[in-house]
């Protein structure tokens, strides 16, 4: 396993385009290859997004259908 850094942030493309971000740093993960990082943090964003709202009482349920389909066909 190699560790990846996750970063955000982008370059200022010229005119007509909105203006360039600092580059930030979003944490550094161990995985196998760098999309299965993504995929790590991205998951456990989510996770901790529930178990927050579970916490506050304040559950967010605009993830949910990344989860599973409440209409099934």
């Amino acid at each position: 396993m190699k560790e990846f850094e996750i970063w955000i942030g982008y370059y200022h493309l010229g005119q007509g385009y909105h203006g360039s971000t600092e580059p930030e740093k979003l944490c550094s993960i161990q995985a196998i290859d760098f999309k299965t990082a993504c995929i790590k943090y991205e998951l456990t964003r989510k996770l901790n997004r529930i178990i927050e709202g579970e916490i506050n009482r304040n559950l967010n349920s605009q993830d949910y259908p990344w989860w599973f389909n409440e209409n099934p066909s």
